[in-house]
This record gives structure tokens, C-alpha cells and sequence, in this order.
């Protein structure tokens, strides 16, 4: 059993059954629906948000404990996503195919951080956006979630880079209070919006 599978394996969701508020606010005010991705989507909270607001949902992760409680919660609420097993260094979306791509506390590695940012922008639609919210490296002043590892966190500086090919449309560092289940309290978090133009 993987790490993420003993993190879900219970039958409590650990971030809870509501999605993140940013990643809420950004679909609610998206200008257009269309089909979604959540890699790395965990327990499917985020997901089910979106099928609910009628968006066209795919989303994966490595545990299939996490897939498991994800159709489990579209089932509850009555919508269906489109949710798969899948290695986020592997995993490349078919090009041009989604109108958003949301990245909720995806934190990895910088040796294929980038490479990851890259295939998911491969697979944006032009004028489609990727909506990011992370932990900021000043989160370990915090400790009230996210890695150990300050390698694995972020600044607005290597989204920028990551998403040179994009227009930023929102970007910033801020002190917020998360209640998503585990993670709970004052939290560092960066939170993009960029947005694929023509080429």
C-alpha cells in the first residue's frame, strides 16, 4: 500500500467533503464551462464541486483508495466524473482537450515539477486556464499542513517560470485560513490563473 492509499484508507475523507474555496471561487466565476482536469485529485471533493456546476469532469490519482471515495462522493451527490489511476510523472492529457486544469495542493519534487507543469499546459485549449493553490515556502513558519520539504513548495516565481507560455491573470502569496479537514489554520499558499493564448 502506497503512501496516499494508508492516507485515504479510512472511511473519514481527510480534507473533508467541500472543495477548496479558491478553486470554488475560480469555477464559479470561470466565463466558460467545458471539460476539467484535477490531476493529483485525492478524495474527489474538488471534482464533484465541478461536475455539480455542470463542467465535463476528468480527474486521477495514484491511490486507488482516493478513486475509490471520489466515486463514492459523485455517486452521493449524483453526478458522474471520469476518475483513473494514473502516475502524475507519466501522465500526459491529450492536447488541446480542456477548457481548465486545477492543481489543489499538488506539491512535487523540482527534479519533475516543471515537466508535469508542461504536460498540463499541453493540454490546456487556447484561452483554457490552469488555476493553481499551493502551499508557499513560507508555510513551514506554519506547520498546519503540506510537506516537510521546502523543495516541494512554492514561490510565485517558479509558477511564473513553470507558466511562462501563459498570461497571468491572477498570482500572489498570501496568509489565509484553511478548514479543509487536515488542513486547518493559517496557511502560506501561493494561488495562480493563467491563461493559454493563441500561438
Amino acid at each position: 500500500m502506497n503512501f496516499w492509499d494508508e492516507r485515504y484508507a479510512g472511511e473519514e475523507y481527510f480534507y473533508g467533503h467541500d472543495p477548496n474555496v479558491f478553486i470554488a471561487e475560480c469555477l464559479l466565476n470561470q466565463p466558460e464551462k467545458g471539460k476539467i482536469l484535477f490531476p493529483a485529485e485525492g478524495e474527489g471533493r474538488n471534482a464533484v464541486f465541478a461536475a455539480r456546476l455542470g463542467w465535463d469532469v476528468d480527474a486521477f490519482d495514484s491511490s486507488i483508495q482516493a478513486m475509490r471515495k471520489a466515486q463514492n462522493l459523485a455517486k452521493k451527490h449524483k453526478v458522474i466524473i471520469t476518475y483513473s489511476l494514473e502516475d502524475l510523472r507519466e501522465f500526459k492529457p491529450k492536447p488541446d482537450t480542456y477548457q481548465a486544469i486545477a492543481l489543489c495542493f499538488v506539491h512535487m519534487p523540482p527534479e519533475f515539477r516543471k515537466s508535469v507543469h508542461m504536460n498540463m499546459l499541453d493540454g490546456l485549449k487556447t484561452g483554457g486556464r490552469i488555476l493553481i493553490e499551493a502551499y508557499s515556502k513560507d508555510q513551514l513558519n506554519y506547520k498546519t499542513g503540506g510537506p516537510d520539504d521546502e523543495n516541494m513548495l512554492l514561490t510565485p516565481d517558479e509558477l511564473t517560470a513553470d507558466f511562462d507560455r501563459l498570461r497571468i491573470i491572477y498570482l500572489e502569496k498570501k496568509l489565509t485560513f484553511l478548514a479543509e479537514g487536515k488542513h486547518h489554520g493559517i496557511s502560506s499558499v501561493v494561488r495562480m490563473i493563467a491563461e493559454k493564448q493563441k500561438t
